[in-house]
């Protein structure tokens, strides 16, 4: 395992070591399992795809966070979380190929994506910018392109910045 992929399912584990039993056995946000379910499923991510098992361990990391939010949250860890949103935008820039739309998640990444008008000079006329924790409850369909901006959370400027029709890009 990579020591990005260590450091987040230390993190996890260590968040999981002081939640009883009773707690284990509530519903988590994922329908139909409860969190002991999610937890299992989180640490027995695949170390033959560090890549894809990184981004599980950081989505699933916040999945039991959501859970339980009477806890603090599990640590979502630097290195994991640079990883995993990285990943997932550069995802978005293989699928939906182009150049017409920037996708910002500071302080990780930028990508160009979506058929269109090239950019090439000064700031892009088509913008999308929002935090690491929301690209990725975006990118893995926890949370909805439109809510997201409405709420705040994503910047979206530009007529070609909506990217609802590209998420979710994991489920």
């Amino acid at each position: 395992m990579s020591s990005p992929l260590l450091a987040q399912s230390a993190a996890i584990r260590a968040w999981l070591a002081d939640v009883p039993a009773a707690e284990l056995a509530r519903p988590s946000v994922l329908p139909g399992w409860d969190v002991r379910t999610l937890a299992d499923h989180v640490l027995s991510a695949n170390a033959d795809d560090p890549r894809r098992a990184v981004v599980a361990l950081v989505v699933h990391a916040d999945d039991l966070s959501r859970s339980l939010p009477g806890r603090g949250p599990v640590e979502l860890v630097r290195p994991a979380l640079a990883a995993a949103v990285r990943t997932l935008a550069e995802l978005l820039a293989e699928r939906a190929p182009g150049r017409s739309v920037e996708v910002r998640v500071p302080p990780f990444v930028a990508v160009q994506a979506i058929e269109g008008p090239r950019h090439t000079r000064g700031t892009p006329p088509n913008v999308v910018e929002t935090d690491p924790l929301t690209w990725l409850r975006l990118a893995t369909g926890r949370d909805e392109f439109a809510g997201a901006v409405r709420a705040g959370r994503v910047r979206a400027s530009g007529t070609r910045a909506d990217l609802t029709a590209y998420l979710p890009l994991l489920s």
